[in-house]
Protein backbone atom coordinates (compact mmCIF):
# COMPACT_ATOMS: atom_id res chain seq x y z
CA UNK A 1 0.00 0.00 0.00
CA UNK A 2 1.16 3.54 -0.77
CA UNK A 3 0.71 6.11 1.97
CA UNK A 4 1.18 9.87 1.60
CA UNK A 5 2.43 11.44 4.85
CA UNK A 6 2.02 15.23 5.04
CA UNK A 7 3.35 17.03 8.10
CA UNK A 8 5.31 20.24 8.39
CA UNK A 9 7.26 18.81 11.35
CA UNK A 10 10.22 16.91 9.87
CA UNK A 11 10.72 14.79 13.01
CA UNK A 12 7.10 13.60 13.04
CA UNK A 13 7.24 12.92 9.31
CA UNK A 14 10.44 10.89 9.72
CA UNK A 15 9.13 8.76 12.60
CA UNK A 16 5.79 8.08 10.91
CA UNK A 17 7.40 7.25 7.55
CA UNK A 18 9.99 4.98 9.16
CA UNK A 19 7.32 3.05 11.10
CA UNK A 20 5.17 2.66 8.00
CA UNK A 21 8.08 1.48 5.87
CA UNK A 22 8.98 -0.99 8.61
CA UNK A 23 5.42 -2.34 8.36
CA UNK A 24 5.90 -2.92 4.62
CA UNK A 25 4.20 0.17 3.17
CA UNK A 26 5.47 2.44 0.42
CA UNK A 27 5.64 5.99 1.78
CA UNK A 28 5.65 9.33 0.01
CA UNK A 29 6.51 12.31 2.23
CA UNK A 30 5.41 15.93 1.95
CA UNK A 31 6.48 18.87 4.12
CA UNK A 32 3.42 20.99 3.29
CA UNK A 33 -0.10 20.79 1.97
CA UNK A 34 1.03 22.32 -1.31
CA UNK A 35 3.74 19.68 -1.76
CA UNK A 36 1.28 16.94 -0.83
CA UNK A 37 -1.20 18.19 -3.42
CA UNK A 38 1.46 17.83 -6.12
CA UNK A 39 2.46 14.36 -4.88
CA UNK A 40 -1.17 13.32 -4.54
CA UNK A 41 -1.53 13.06 -8.31
CA UNK A 42 -0.05 9.55 -8.04
CA UNK A 43 -2.10 6.59 -6.87
CA UNK A 44 -2.21 6.58 -3.07
CA UNK A 45 -4.12 4.29 -0.72
CA UNK A 46 -4.09 6.44 2.43
CA UNK A 47 -3.39 10.03 3.40
CA UNK A 48 -1.88 10.76 6.81
CA UNK A 49 -1.88 14.48 7.42
CA UNK A 50 -1.39 16.99 10.19
CA UNK A 51 -4.64 18.89 10.78
CA UNK A 52 -2.84 22.22 11.26
CA UNK A 53 -0.25 22.93 8.58
CA UNK A 54 0.40 26.37 7.14
CA UNK A 55 -0.51 27.56 4.60
CA UNK A 56 -2.93 24.72 3.78
CA UNK A 57 -4.30 22.54 6.56
CA UNK A 58 -5.05 18.84 6.52
CA UNK A 59 -8.81 19.20 5.99
CA UNK A 60 -8.35 21.30 2.86
CA UNK A 61 -5.65 18.93 1.61
CA UNK A 62 -7.85 15.89 2.20
CA UNK A 63 -10.78 17.44 0.33
CA UNK A 64 -8.55 18.26 -2.65
CA UNK A 65 -7.07 14.77 -2.81
CA UNK A 66 -10.44 13.09 -2.29
CA UNK A 67 -11.73 15.01 -5.32
CA UNK A 68 -9.12 13.03 -7.32
CA UNK A 69 -9.39 9.81 -5.30
CA UNK A 70 -12.98 9.67 -3.95
CA UNK A 71 -12.47 6.60 -1.74
CA UNK A 72 -9.22 7.89 -0.19
CA UNK A 73 -9.16 7.26 3.58
CA UNK A 74 -7.54 9.89 5.79
CA UNK A 75 -5.79 9.68 9.14
CA UNK A 76 -5.53 13.13 10.70
CA UNK A 77 -2.79 13.60 13.28
CA UNK A 78 -2.86 16.58 15.58
CA UNK A 79 -1.66 17.93 18.87
CA UNK A 80 -4.96 19.73 19.31
CA UNK A 81 -8.20 18.45 20.81
CA UNK A 82 -9.82 15.60 18.87
CA UNK A 83 -12.54 16.53 16.39
CA UNK A 84 -15.81 14.76 17.01
CA UNK A 85 -16.95 14.88 13.38
CA UNK A 86 -14.75 11.87 12.56
CA UNK A 87 -16.49 9.59 15.09
CA UNK A 88 -18.92 7.93 12.67
CA UNK A 89 -16.73 8.03 9.56
CA UNK A 90 -15.18 4.77 8.38
CA UNK A 91 -12.84 6.61 6.00
CA UNK A 92 -11.39 9.17 8.39
CA UNK A 93 -10.17 9.29 11.95
CA UNK A 94 -7.87 11.34 14.16
CA UNK A 95 -4.85 10.30 16.17
CA UNK A 96 -3.76 12.76 18.83
CA UNK A 97 -0.09 13.67 19.26
CA UNK A 98 1.84 12.33 21.02
CA UNK A 99 0.97 8.79 19.93
CA UNK A 100 2.68 5.43 20.05
CA UNK A 101 3.81 3.63 16.93
CA UNK A 102 1.47 0.78 17.88
CA UNK A 103 -1.47 3.23 17.88
CA UNK A 104 -0.35 4.63 14.52
CA UNK A 105 -0.17 1.21 12.91
CA UNK A 106 -3.51 0.15 14.43
CA UNK A 107 -5.21 3.22 12.92
CA UNK A 108 -3.54 2.60 9.55
CA UNK A 109 -4.65 -1.03 9.56
CA UNK A 110 -8.20 0.00 10.45
CA UNK A 111 -8.40 2.49 7.56
CA UNK A 112 -6.74 0.41 4.85
CA UNK A 113 -8.69 -2.31 3.07
CA UNK A 114 -7.59 -5.83 3.92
Amino acid sequence: MTILVADDDAAIRYVVATALRGAGHTVVEAASGDEATELGTAEIDLLITDLVMPPRGGLELAHELQARHPALPVLYISGYAPRTDFNNDSTACQLSKPFTLADLLAHVNWLLPA
